[in-house]
């Protein structure tokens, strides 16, 4: 199996193009930087809400648009009791990689730093259920593994257990076969090699059709929920793998949600929830805006400048 770290301690991963938090806001903050100006943000999720805690730092005026009747975007947390015990479940994000510092950055400003507890993916006891078998996850190399027809080396070796293990062992062959410059390329999204081209174009259901039989990809698939990413290109996960961003992860005590409810608290500007653009016009002097509020009445207004920071989909 290929060990996998994190980026600081992988040599490999020297071509990733990351600028850390510390460079970018020293970029964001330099003499440059824009009159102030009233701009209006499209998104009240992370990237949203962070995006206006800086602006207004810079001196902007900053109004926020969501559609949705609340914050967070992909951050959810869901608070409930049991028993008389009050716990939480995360709907949404529940892990970041230790790596990913702008995300950090961001604990430290809200004050969340002692609230940083290690993300436990899966532990021995955990129960799985596939194929009609019951078992803990300290079970499953014999009880689940003989359900599916797999090859005598995955059905037997230790190393190939559990099903991220196989997916894990056929991705790492690969990446050994990149070169430097492939990695490099790979990662500022370039296609500049057959090889490169190949695996753009591949999706990860394909990767492991071309590798597996039927059985041991819904193996893998039930095992590590890939299943449900199978028509994205296996590139995006050789660049995590290299990067390590799937190890050390974290997550707050508490939830999720404590990141985004503290950056939305920080915010001076208005939030408006449940509020759905429908047009954007860019000119020349402005950004014309139609959306509709959480009346259902619609509306039309021009702005200095827009940010949309929803995702593409």
């Amino acid at each position: 199996m290929p060990e996998q770290t994190s980026q600081g301690d992988n040599p490999e991963s020297a071509s990733y193009p990351h600028t850390p938090i510390e460079a970018m806001l020293r970029e964001l903050r330099g003499e440059n930087r824009a009159e102030p100006r009233k701009v209006l943000i499209i998104g009240a999720g992370a990237a949203g809400l962070v995006a206006g805690l800086e602006l207004e730092a810079l001196g902007h005026e900053v109004t926020v648009f969501e559609a949705r009747d609340r914050i967070g975007g992909r951050v959810l947390t869901q608070h409930f009791e049991v028993d008389g015990k009050a716990i939480y479940n995360e709907i949404g994000a529940m892990r970041i990689a230790s790596s990913h510092d702008y995300v950090h950055h961001y604990y430290r400003v809200l004050g969340l730093e002692d609230r940083v507890i290690p993300f436990i993916n899966s532990v021995p006891q955990n129960f799985l259920d596939l194929r009609g078998t019951v078992c803990r996850v300290s079970e499953g190399h014999e009880q689940i593994y003989p359900q599916f027809d797999l090859s005598d080396d995955l059905r037997t070796d230790p190393d190939m257990y559990p099903g991220g293990n196989i997916f894990g062992w056929l991705a790492g062959n690969v990446i050994k076969t990149l070169t430097p410059s492939e990695r490099a390329s790979l990662f500022a999204g370039r296609v500049d090699t057959d090889r490169l081209h190949e695996l753009a174009n591949t999706s990860l259901g394909a990767f492991f059709d071309e590798r597996l039989n039927a059985d041991a990809k819904e193996m893998v698939g039930s095992f590590t929920s890939l299943a449900v990413w199978w028509d994205k290109a296996v590139t995006m996960f050789m660049r995590d793998m290299i990067v390590g961003t799937g190890n050390q992860l974290t997550t707050l005590s508490g939830g999720m949600s404590q990141l985004v409810d503290g950056l939305a608290s920080r915010l001076a500007g208005d939030i408006h929830l449940s509020t759905e653009v429908k047009r954007i016009t860019v000119r020349d002097d402005g950004v014309d805006l139609g959306w509709i509020d959480a009346e259902g009445q619609q509306h039309h207004q021009s702005f200095e400048t827009v940010l949309c920071t929803i995702p593409f989909a």
